[in-house]
């Protein structure tokens, strides 16, 4: 519609506008999967917390996923019950697993590897859950590290804005009509 309105505006108009709309449901996808990343990877630490504790007092897998789903942390623990409700109906605990895993994404495939290879071969899972937790904690210690370095960049703009006339209006402007005062190039 945009492109349309534009086109008869301008050419140059309608194409920027065409553009754009098809731009932008691709850029805002990828903005809102980026935040689910984020989210997930900051919930995984205690999610894996969580399932190693329900697992060190003697319980099954499952038994921990659905504890650990039945608490709503965020979206980890969110596909928790929903792999809970898919076994209650009749799945296997690997495949329930193994559909909750790519809407998790990328962050939570090691959790859920682990999981599903620990139902499957029967494997000791605590161990893992451990290195996972370690990790996951690792990575997001890393990410706020990141975001912290970019403060700096971030507040320049309103530095500059703010407070660059600030200065300008206090400092330099009486400097300089004192200048123009003492030379006598202002008549009063």
């Amino acid at each position: 519609m945009v492109g349309l309105v534009g086109l008869t505006v301008d050419l140059r108009l309608g194409v920027a506008g065409a553009v754009l709309m098809l731009v932008a449901p691709v850029l805002l996808a990828r903005r809102s999967r980026l935040g689910h990343e984020r989210v997930v990877s900051r919930e995984l630490p205690e999610v894996i917390d969580l399932l190693a504790l329900a697992l060190a007092g003697g319980g099954a897998i499952a038994a921990a996923v659905e504890s650990v789903g039945a608490r709503p942390i965020g979206p980890v623990s969110a596909g928790l019950a929903t792999a809970t409700r898919l076994v209650q109906r009749g799945h296997r605990l690997t495949d329930a697993l193994g559909r909750i895993g790519p809407e998790l994404g990328e962050a939570a495939q090691p959790l859920v590897r682990a999981l599903t290879g620990s139902e499957h071969y029967g494997t000791e899972v605590g161990p893992i859950l451990a290195r996972l937790a370690t990790e996951a904690r690792e990575d997001r210690r890393r990410a706020a590290q990141a975001e912290a370095r970019r403060v700096p960049v971030r507040m320049l703009m309103p530095l500059v804005l703010a407070i660059l006339p600030a200065f300008v209006l206090l400092t330099v402007v009486p400097t300089l009509a004192g200048t123009f005062d003492g030379l006598g190039i202002v008549n009063p």
